[in-house]
């Protein structure tokens, strides 16, 4: 059997353009928050049937506001099943009877899903959600949209998350009191902001004894929810399993849309969790350009539903720099996590952050491999130069570049590469360069996938 581990440098820079802009946009953000504490609504609102929201501890943050009125929010539920994959049917969250007379089949898995920050169902992924999610399985996808609710400005819009995650909870019972939904087959999903909305609606189902089997937040928020108080935010006691995907922590000199702090039982940072290879384009549109890391969560959520013999595994590790550096060479014993839709709960919760890298365009899965490279002393024996690694399977053939490296005279040197596809078992190896001067006395070379590493 092939061995594996993981080794590739991918250096990211952030555009001068993009780090000015961000600068800006927080710099404007900080002036419009001080401008319109004034419009603060008080140390408590009631709104029947959710409840009533006040400001005492842990919620009493000096520029983030109240909910609002439902009315004001406009929380929408859409059903989508494929008996009506593209018509969503509407589902009251306080009408009793409302998922019987809809399409709502209780024994089948469901999904619901929240949207982030000015964001509405015309957001392209949520069509593209509820098509693959039908394509992988016959169940229930539930759409909670919440755009008035979530439009500038964001202290408003983090306020609102309460009121949402109750209405979110409160369909959910409505569902399971009017179907008899199958619980364990139950999952909720969240980007960015809509990750607390879910994390909220976790939390007041298990307050009424109903402990969430799944809840999966993509790039949860930063801004007003990391470091704050576990009530407030996505947090590992919120679901029997809570799994989340950091795309978006930082950029080399400010702090990104979400937080980089573990979340979930299970954490992965997909490039380390930061900057995303591949962004930086203007060629994407102005939203995904200047969000374009924050999005590669759902990107990479959206590809693993149906991906095509290509699991994104990710290796447990201390840092993404002892990641890198091939010093994470261990999966745990039920073997390296899948990020995305197939994630399991590990038998054994471990204290680290889940690393992998991607590739910089679609499809972002990639296979990852380590290469021990062990060459002989003597004179001209070295190699400064990149390597191009030709490996054959017993499916096929992928070209892999290796990065820039220095191969010196006695040395035993890690690196890992990415391949694009899946070649079955490793047959065959073809090592090639192109530096002139170095004659390069390679004495053998070790490769091992990543997720199969077993020693």
């Amino acid at each position: 059997m092939a061995k594996v581990t993981l080794f590739y440098f991918l250096h990211s820079k952030s555009n001068q353009i993009y780090v000015r802009m961000m600068n800006f946009i927080t710099t404007l953000s900080a002036l419009l928050l001080i401008f319109t504490t004034e419009n603060v609504q008080g140390s408590e609102v009631c709104y029947h049937p959710y409840g009533c929201y006040s400001d005492a501890y842990p919620f009493n943050e000096a520029l983030v506001q109240l909910p609002q009125n439902p009315i004001d929010v406009g929380t929408i539920f859409t059903l989508y099943t494929r008996n009506n994959p593209t018509t969503g049917e509407f589902l009251n969250p306080t009408a009793s009877r409302s998922p019987s007379r809809a399409n709502f089949n209780p024994n089948k898995t469901t999904v619901v899903f929240v949207h982030g920050y000015v964001e509405n169902k015309g957001r392209w992924y949520v069509p593209v959600m509820i098509k693959e999610l039908l394509k992988f399985e016959d169940m229930n996808v539930i759409f909670c949209e919440w755009a008035k609710g979530a439009r500038f400005p964001y202290h408003q819009a983090v306020g609102n998350t309460r009121l949402v995650g109750d209405q979110m909870s409160r369909m959910i019972e409505v569902i399971r009191n009017d179907t008899g939904i199958n619980w364990k087959k139950l999952r909720l999903v969240g980007f960015s902001i809509g990750a607390h909305v879910a994390a909220y609606a976790a939390q007041n189902l298990k307050k009424k004894g109903l402990f969430v089997p799944r809840l999966t937040g993509l790039d949860p928020a930063a801004p007003y929810f990391e470091t704050k108080h576990i009530d407030r935010r996505i947090d590992p006691t919120d679901a029997e399993f809570v799994d989340v995907i950091h795309t978006d922590s930082k950029t080399l000199f400010i702090n990104g849309f979400g937080t980089i702090k573990r979340v979930g039982h299970v954490d992965f940072f997909p490039n380390g969790g930061y900057h995303q290879i591949g962004c930086g384009k203007l060629d994407i549109g102005i939203m995904e350009y200047f969000a374009c890391s924050h999005y590669r969560s759902m990107r990479y959520f959206l590809e693993s539903i149906n991906h095509n013999n290509c699991p994104f595994y990710g290796y447990p590790c201390k840092s993404y720099e002892k990641f890198t550096k091939g010093e994470c060479n261990r999966c745990p014993d039920e073997g390296c996590p899948q990020m995305g839709y197939h994630v399991t709960k590990p038998s054994r919760l471990l204290p680290l952050k889940f690393f992998l890298k991607t590739s910089n365009a679609v499809p972002y899965c990639a296979f990852h491999y380590q290469f021990i490279f062990h060459t002989n002393y003597g004179v001209f024996a070295d190699l400064n130069d990149y390597v191009t690694v030709t490996l054959t399977g017993t499916n096929g053939t992928d070209i892999i570049e290796l990065p820039h490296h220095y191969y010196g005279s006695g040395s035993k040197e890690k690196i890992v590469g990415l391949g694009t596809k899946y070649i079955g078992e490793p047959t065959n190896i073809h090592i090639g360069h192109s530096g002139i001067l170095d004659a390069w006395y390679l004495r053998s070379v070790t490769v091992r996938r990543m997720h199969e590493y077993d020693e």
